[in-house]
């Protein structure tokens, strides 16, 4: 406990009535079983409140007894009390009209909350009941002002010098009745004893001293507090003047005051050296194969038993059980450490007590015989832990218990470890619930509600760690500091992590007792002139931690620091090998004391870092980034300050703060912060915009940041001005770092916003997604599809663009365009599904966003419906939209099919040629809405001049199919021809040769029978005609008839040479140069001839089918 003054408010009392409850304010210990005796220094003042440490209340009971020399005193007993919270209103709130539920309030009222709601708290305003939004509300305690003290120890009081019989009564059996309760249920509660001596009495003045008596384990510290009780015209006022010595000697030591055994240990147990012997042999135990929960109950139990024989007094303890308990110790610590490194295990060794005994056996344990067996598991706790299970170890004065072994020498490995416990806990101690600090009294005269609302802003963020005060008044801090920092023996490495732990408590950045800070600062800069790299590089990590605090700066100038750190970018400039976390370090200082430099230093300062430097720096990807933070520095000091301040408490504490900060305006705070940096008006920070614009995106965290709390955050609570950071930084943002923002799900989050019924959010959120997915194709090439859209389809992304497109109204309008140009510009080069392609298109062709039909067009999969209506003879109607038409007819000339293809080169020929000209060209634009630069132009002219040679193609290829056309046309009249001519000489012949060449294969299969019947008949009938010409014609007239059917198989021939001669010349007019083969003449005469020798020869066998015969002949031909 420093050697501050600490208030304790009481409710007055006289020395003849015990009051119920005295309630103690701001100097209950955390612990879970509260002592009295570390209340050591008190001024009694008038007050009634409720004392609030970490979410529990306190309540301290006194009751007067005597001693058995008949002297009085009062014993005072401390217990957890079930006081309701309270809560301070923080804005005014005037309900809802017409529902009496909702509790119209006013700014600094207090309340008592009965009910917690996500939204609403439903709260007790001096008996009227009723909700109350969330974002009113704050935690309260009471925190007495230094004019408010001071109020109270000058005004004179008059007391009730009667009080009434009945509140007496009712005073002494509430008293009695509550401690009596608790001493029923076992509760072994601390006391104080006063002994109250009357000293000299007067007419005006009477002075009694109290004395405390304190136990043995604060001995060394003698505390006297007097009460003066001043009458005057029956007025009472109590007021005493604070004593207080503290030995300058052990400024060091009042942590040694706090080393108590924590109130949750169990009892200890009376234990035989047989027993002892049996415990030792744990091994056995763990190598018959336990739980893992079983094992950690035997763990904790051997512990318990090493405590009682190192504390128990009945045990009588020997030399011999101590040795052994010491062994015994080591061996459970080795196991500990083993089956904490499984996460699920932590949390059962809290609920055992293992942990509760590993930290009180650190406490016990002497500086000297400290191991780092035994420290490990619990730094293995502090960093695998959860934030509650680490913020029980601080509960167990974890801290507290181990700061004075970092006196161990020669142990650097034990050092570290502690400091590294401390930073773990220290850090996960910012997610705990904040003790809020009072709300500003009134608006001071001239003060605007803005200016109001910007203080209340700056006491959230400068709010404390919830874990300083106590560290501070119990010396943890100044007592690190000193062992640590203040000692030149300590190695650099183990500075450095002190130095972490400074600024990981400290909001503000690490915070150095005055009286001890040059010092410090000057051993710190004179670490970084060191010979071996590795501690110059540790010293510039220190000092990046203490240079982050502006009280540190004089200091720091002092020390030279400037001048070294400028030597290490020289260094490089001149080519030697630095190691990357040592320039790192270097430009966070730099960067730092640039910003609270006056403005000859900074002149000096940029003047040596040159741009030659600069580009070495920012082309070197491992310190690019911290180099642009420096080049943002010099830019503008006081912006990248303020987002640095702001970044530290974001990033450390929970969402219940973050959402505090939202409710009292930081975004918009962040909103100018971030407009100035993006926005300023001179041209060097304009053309540098892009860079800035990383900078944020990188490295202040601010985008992901703002995510979160976008996210958190109901879309019915989100402003359009929520949004406008993001859009502003889109605009210059690069596509990598847009790419960057995608992949930390903005798009996401911008579908949650649109459900938000603002239709100007709706709006501006669809306008967000749309840049994303813009920038994303950006840099694709042709027929190239676009990356995000794999992940958008499977997260259901496009699904919810799509609804949102089903969903339109007269004011969506606008939005559903919005939506169908981002949807289009997803499917570059890639098939829309059919379920929504028709929509998509529809919106595109009506609203005219040529564009991005033209992206649909690289997919051919696309044509069909681009092609609904004859839409290609749309195409270029109108000259502002002549570049996207080419685009158009580009994709569908190379990707369509044939169909297609001749379609539209037919339909845009015309416009087309006239496109290849540069005059006509420049002609059109000039005369178009927005003239056309030359290089649109250009492109215009190039991308008509690669279609036209595809509208030739496709000319030439339409001739083709004509000639081919006519070709098939001919050969089928000659088909026919030929048809006609064997028919008539079938007919002539024999018609009963004449094949039915239109018979089906279903239809032959159908008459197999009946030909099987058929064959016979034929056969006979053949046989007779073969006869009938055996006996009708003799040997001479078959020979003329042979002869006059070769004459006219002549003259079928000639007639045969002039169709192919036409047929010849047909095709010289249609360009076709390969002549068309002459048809084969058929001679059904000759067949049936040959075929009747074939019958003499075997006239037993039947004649062939009529099938076969035809078979035959177009063998033959």
């Amino acid at each position: 406990m420093s050697a501050q003054l600490v208030r304790t408010l009481a409710k007055k009392f006289d020395s003849d009535v015990v009051p119920a409850i005295v309630n103690v304010a701001d100097v209950i210990p955390h612990s879970l079983q509260i002592n009295i005796e570390k209340v050591v220094y008190c001024n009694l003042i008038h007050g009634s409140y409720v004392m609030k440490y970490i979410g529990i209340s306190y309540n301290i009971f006194a009751k007067r007894r005597s001693d058995k020399d008949g002297r009085s005193f009062r014993e005072f007993l401390a217990c957890m009390s079930s006081e309701d919270e309270y809560f301070e209103v923080i804005a005014n709130y005037s309900g809802k009209d017409g529902d009496s539920s909702y509790l119209p309030v006013r700014k600094g009222d207090i309340v008592r909350v009965l009910k917690k709601e996500p939204r609403y708290f439903t709260v007790d305003k001096d008996g009227e009941i009723g909700k109350v939004p969330k974002g009113k509300l704050r935690e309260w305690t009471f925190a007495p002002t230094e004019e408010e003290t001071q109020e109270q120890n000058t005004s004179q009081t008059a007391p009730d010098t009667k009080i009434s019989s009945n509140v007496e009564q009712s005073a002494v059996q509430s008293s009695s009745d509550v401690s009596n309760d608790f001493f029923s249920m076992g509760y072994n509660f601390p006391s104080i004893k006063t002994t109250e001596t009357t000293t000299t009495t007067t007419e005006n003045q009477q002075q009694s001293e109290i004395k405390f008596d304190l136990p043995q384990q604060q001995e060394e510290k003698q505390v006297v507090v007097q009460q003066t009780e001043i009458t005057e015209q029956q007025t009472i006022k109590i007021d005493e003047q604070v004593v207080v010595e503290v030995d300058k000697s052990k400024e060091f030591e009042v942590i040694e005051d706090f080393q108590e055994q924590s109130a949750v240990l169990s009892q200890p147990i009376k234990i035989s050296s047989e027993q002892l012997n049996q415990i030792k042999e744990i091994q056995t135990i763990i190598e018959a194969g336990i739980s893992p929960q079983d094992l950690i109950q035997k763990l904790k139990d051997n512990l318990q038993a090493v405590r009682s024989v190192q504390t128990f007094k009945e045990n009588d303890s020997t030399d011999e059980m101590i040795k052994i308990s010491k062994e015994i110790t080591e061996k459970v610590a080795v196991n500990i450490k083993k089956q904490i490194s499984q996460a699920e295990n932590i949390e059962f060794a809290f609920q055992t007590g293992l942990v509760a005994e590993l930290v009180d056996l650190t406490r016990r344990t002497p500086v000297n015989e400290i191991t780092q067996a035994l420290i490990d598991p619990i730094r293995i706790i502090s960093s695998r832990g959860t934030a509650e299970q680490v913020h029980r170890l601080f509960e167990l004065n974890t801290i507290q218990s181990l700061t004075p072994k970092l006196k161990i020498s020669n142990n650097q490995v034990i050092q570290d470890i502690i400091l590294e416990i401390f930073v773990n806990i220290i850090k996960s101690g910012w997610k705990q619930q904040q003790i809020q600090s009072p709300a500003i009294k009134s608006r001071k005269q001239g003060q605007s509600q803005q200016e109001e609302g910007q203080n209340k802003l700056q006491q959230i963020l400068n709010r404390s760690h919830p874990y300083l005060t106590s560290l501070e008044d119990q010396g943890v801090i100044r007592k690190i500091i000193g062992v640590v920092l203040l000692n030149k023996d300590i190695k650099i490495p183990i500075k450095s992590r002190a130095c972490e732990f400074l600024d990981a408590i400290y909001i503000e950045g690490a915070k150095i007792p005055s009286d001890l800070l040059n010092s410090i600062i000057a051993n710190l800069c004179e670490s970084v002139n060191v010979k071996h790299d590795y501690d110059v590089r540790v010293a510039f990590k220190s000092l990046g931690y203490v240079v982050l605090n502006q009280e540190n700066f004089d200091a720091i100038v002092t020390g030279d620091l400037i001048d070294s750190t400028l030597n290490q970018f020289k260094k490089l400039a001149q080519g030697q090998n630095i190691h990357k976390n040592l320039i790192q370090s270097c430009l966070k200082i730099l960067g730092q004391i640039y910003i609270y430099s006056i403005p000859t230093a900074r002149n000096m300062i940029r003047s040596e870092i040159t741009s030659e430097i600069f580009e070495k720096l920012i082309s070197n990807k491992d310190y690019e980034e911290d180099a642009k933070i420096l080049k943002a520095t010099f830019r503008d000091p006081q912006t990248v300050e303020s987002l640095i301040r702001m970044k530290r408490p974001i990033e450390l504490r929970n969402n219940d703060y973050k959402n505090e900060l939202i409710y009292n305006g930081i975004i918009d705070i962040l909103i100018n912060e971030i407009d100035q940096a993006i926005n300023k008006d001179d041209d060097e920070v304009r053309d540098e915009n892009p860079e800035g614009s990383k900078i944020v995106v990188q490295q202040t965290d601010f985008v992901e940041r703002q995510l979160n709390l976008l996210n958190a955050l109901p879309a019915a609570l989100i402003k359009i001005q929520y949004l406008s950071p993001l859009n502003s930084l889109l605009n210059s943002l690069t596509v990598e770092l847009n790419h960057h923002l995608y992949s930390q799900g903005i798009i996401q989050v911008m579908i949650k916003i649109y459900e938000s019924e603002d239709v100007n959010v709706k709006k501006k959120a669809i306008d967000i997604i749309t840049k994303i997915i813009s920038s994303g194709m950006e840099g694709a090439k042709e027929q190239e599809q676009h990356p995000y859209l794999q992940q958008l389809s499977e997260d259901g992304t496009i699904e919810r663009l799509v609804q949102i497109i089903r969903e339109q109204n007269q004011q969506t309008i606008n939005i559903s365009i919005l939506v169908a140009r981002g949807i289009s510009k997803l499917f570059k080069a890639a098939a829309i599904p059919e379920d929504f392609i028709g929509e998509v298109v529809g919106i595109l062709k009506e609203n005219k966003k040529f564009e991005e039909i033209a992206l649909l067009a690289e997919c051919g999969d696309n044509h069909e419906q681009i092609l609904l209506n004859d839409f290609e003879d749309d195409l270029f109607k109108e000259d502002q939209f002549t570049l996207d038409y080419l685009r158009i007819t580009l994709s569908l000339l190379q990707l369509g099919n044939d169909t297609n293809k001749t379609k539209v080169a037919l339909a845009v020929k015309s416009p087309v040629n006239k496109l290849v000209e540069a005059e006509n060209v420049n002609q059109i634009g000039q005369k178009v809405q927005f003239k056309w630069n030359k290089e649109k132009k250009d492109e215009i002219v190039a991308k008509a001049n690669e279609i036209v040679p595809l509208i030739q193609i496709e000319e030439e290829k339409e001739q083709q199919r004509e000639i081919e056309r006519q070709i098939e046309k001919e050969k089928q009249r000659l088909i026919e021809l030929e048809k006609e001519k064997e028919a008539l000489k079938a007919n002539e012949q024999n018609p009963l040769l004449i094949k039915d060449g239109d018979k089906s294969k279903d239809q032959e299969k159908e008459k197999e029978q009946d030909k099987e019947q058929d064959k016979e008949k034929d056969h006979e009938k053949e046989s007779e005609q073969v006869k009938d010409l055996k006996s009708s014609k003799s040997q001479k007239e078959l020979k003329k008839e042979k002869e006059k059917e070769k004459q006219k198989e002549k003259e079928l021939k000639k007639e045969k040479e002039k169709e192919l001669k036409k047929l010849k010349e047909s095709k010289s007019k249609l360009k076709l140069l390969a002549p068309l083969p002459p048809a084969p003449i058929e001679d059904d005469l000759w067949i049936q001839q040959e075929s009747v020798p074939k019958v003499k020869q075997v006239p037993p066998l039947p004649p062939p089918p009529i099938e076969d015969v035809n078979w035959e002949k177009k063998e033959q031909i």
